[in-house]
């Protein structure tokens, strides 16, 4: 990936160039000091849940949305379907 490119300050709207050619959109215009809970994320329209996004889904290019807001949404990303994957959840022996 070639780097992350600041198209306008105001909106706080970022581009990524794949070497694909393809770019990804990186939009979060509500973030602010007093906006910086994540709401909702969503990619090309569809809602994201997990609080991951995949190499190759970012590689396909498109946009990514960040619904941000003054309190922390508890009910999103909470379940264990969202979490990242984790070595010491296969091997719990090597975690401790």
């Amino acid at each position: 990936m070639k780097g992350i490119e600041t198209l306008t300050s105001l909106e706080q709207l970022y581009a990524q160039e794949n070497p694909n050619g393809k770019k990804l959109i990186i939009n979060a215009p509500a973030n602010s000091k007093d906006h910086k809970y994540v709401q909702s994320i969503n990619l090309n329209g569809q809602p994201i849940n997990k609080n991951w996004i995949g190499h190759k889904e970012l590689l396909q290019g498109g946009q990514i949305n960040w619904i941000m807001g003054k309190e922390p949404n508890k009910k999103r990303g909470v379940n264990k379907s969202a979490y990242p994957y984790s070595f010491s959840d296969e091997y719990p022996e090597l975690a401790k």
